[in-house]
């Protein structure tokens, strides 16, 4: 599995957290890879990779990423976007062990590092914008 399908999985599992679920839809929750469909309907999330350094490690198979995510929250409103935040740094700050279930991706740590508010004028949304330093095994 990839990492980003583990982040996946972990941001859209009901079982950890069902205020997150609530805000993008548990049905067909409308958290994206890097960019959102042009006719999204909001709240929505946003995640990319910015940026990752590999460390091989004595295997050969894998080694250990170190990235940084960005996660962006959507909304048309200034407070739900803010509350949509809080909800996905709830998530994943400070967490540790196997993302995305039994056959998910190692994690050893996720550190929070910042966040800064936006307001796309052209779409008349609120964005919330988050970096999170990762630490997972390839």
């Amino acid at each position: 599995m990839y990492f980003e399908e583990a982040l996946y999985a972990h941001l859209s599992s009901t079982a950890s957290s069902t205020g997150l679920m609530t805000l993008v839809s548990s049905s067909d929750p409308r958290i994206y890879p890097l960019n959102m469909p042009q006719m999204v309907t909001y709240p929505a999330v946003v995640f990319q990779k910015i940026s990752a350094q590999r460390e091989p490690t004595m295997n050969a198979d894998c080694g250990i990423v170190f990235a940084t995510l960005q996660v962006d929250c959507y909304s048309t409103s200034y407070a739900v976007a803010k509350r949509l935040a809080k909800e996905v740094h709830t998530k994943l700050k400070n967490y540790t062990g196997v993302m995305g279930g039994t056959s998910g991706v190692q994690v050893d740590y996720t550190e929070y590092q910042q966040e800064m508010d936006d307001y796309i004028d052209a779409i008349k949304t609120y964005r919330v914008i988050q970096e999170f330093e990762i630490a997972y095994h390839e």
